[in-house]
């Protein structure tokens, strides 16, 4: 998906060519479909009672509140599993509902899943550890870094960051669409991948607009790898605080986290488990983690356990128009949703990571299924953590049963 909430990603057999592809704010690669009308939640869960005011008693109705999202967002059609982690002030909730696979066993809090383009926030923060350390620079040409023929000159770090560099996506490529569906075990290079959107012509001047490109973020990847001298899954180790992430791993570049059992990737019907990862895990996917290990990452970015000077994650809050209402950063998008600024990315098979700086809410979690898109949930989420929303209601047929259906409120 793409940084702010729009997705992306392979249309694999049953998934038409057109299908969106993650991303981070609302924009980004594939669109989603609109949402199914969902279950209506049970009025009486949602009810806060006006005894309930101390901390302990304000924590558990909240529990209860966002565990009720989780199930609600379970039951519609195609969902085989969700899962969330939300922390803020007085607030930790680990929850889960569903199964991991269509017909498999029950999803717990803590089961790992593929991250898609939430990958991309690791990325961009790994090429800024680098700016801090005065290793490459935000306006270096990429030519400095990497030798391209295709790609044009004026191209910068900056740009690729931002998804202003104009360069095509290989993500919606048929030929990359058609290979990925039809030969499933194919083990891809990061130089093919970044190839098939450099063949293309560009869609813009670099500089001139926002276009989201997994090609972009492949390079980020190679430059990361040339800068360091290391792999990449080993620089992001060096450079980002990954010892807070236990169940985190890139996979198929380094050996999983644990042995749990994984969520299984969905679109649609069709189950991309078995799919070797190297079709998107470079630099723009990729990272298999659990909801509270992304929780964590998003909690050590927003305070100052990432960057080593507070002014970089100002820098990655610099922002550029992304569509649909929402702005891209550096690897960060954000919207409005739920009534607050939201800073956040998504990712094609519905991961989410997420801030909320007015409630000093972090959230992270999946739906594990494209064709569920994550901003409903997330929206829903927000609500049900902020005992101030209009939308929890006091009595019954209040209006947080909406929620759900109405991603950009």
């Amino acid at each position: 998906m793409t940084p702010t909430g729009r997705s992306r990603g392979p249309a694999v057999v049953s998934a038409p060519p057109t299908a969106p592809r993650g991303g981070a704010v609302g924009p980004g690669r594939r669109r989603w479909p609109l949402p199914a009308v969902i279950l209506v939640l049970v009025a009486g869960l949602l009810v806060v009672p006006p005894a309930a005011c101390g901390p302990p008693a304000a924590r558990a109705a909240a529990d209860v509140r966002l565990q009720a999202v989780l199930d609600c967002f379970a039951a519609r059609p195609l969902v085989a599993g969700v899962v969330a982690s939300v922390t803020g002030p007085d607030l930790r909730f680990r929850g889960a509902a569903g199964r991991r696979a269509l017909l498999g066993g029950p999803i717990a809090p803590d089961t790992p899943f593929r991250t898609a383009s939430v990958t991309k926030v690791m990325t961009a923060a790994a090429v800024l550890r680098l700016v801090e350390q005065d290793r490459l620079a935000l306006d270096d040409p990429v030519a400095r870094h990497l030798w391209i023929a295709a790609l044009d000159g004026r191209t910068t770090v900056r740009h690729l960051l931002l998804h202003t560099g104009g360069l095509a996506d290989y993500g919606t490529d048929p030929a990359w669409l058609a290979a990925v569906a039809t030969h499933p075990q194919r083990v891809w290079q990061p130089a093919e991948l970044a190839a098939l959107g450099l063949r293309h012509p560009p869609r813009a001047a670099p500089g001139a607009t926002f276009h989201y490109s997994d090609t972009g973020y492949v390079l980020l990847g190679l430059i990361v790898e040339r800068v360091t001298g290391r792999p990449l899954a080993q620089a992001y180790r060096e450079l980002l605080p990954l010892d807070l992430l236990p169940a985190t791993h890139l996979e198929g570049r380094e050996p999983p986290s644990g042995d749990a059992d994984r969520a299984h990737p969905l679109v649609g019907l069709l189950d991309l488990a078995g799919t070797d990862p190297s079709f998107d895990n470079f630099g723009g996917g990729g990272l298999v983690s659990t909801a509270p290990d992304l929780d964590a990452f998003v909690r050590a970015l927003v305070t100052d356990r990432v960057f080593s000077r507070p002014a970089t994650l100002d820098l990655m809050r610099t922002t550029v128009p992304a569509g649909e209402g929402a702005r891209y950063g550096l690897g960060i998008g954000t919207r409005r949703l739920a009534g607050e600024q939201v800073w956040l990315h998504t990712g094609f098979f519905g991961a989410f990571i997420a801030h909320v700086p007015r409630l000093d809410l972090t959230l992270a979690g999946s739906t594990n299924q494209n064709l569920a898109n994550p901003l409903p949930l997330l929206t829903a989420l927000i609500h049900a953590a902020n005992t101030s929303s209009a939308m929890i209601p006091t009595t019954p047929g209040g209006r947080f049963t909406t929620c759900l259906r109405a991603p950009t409120t």
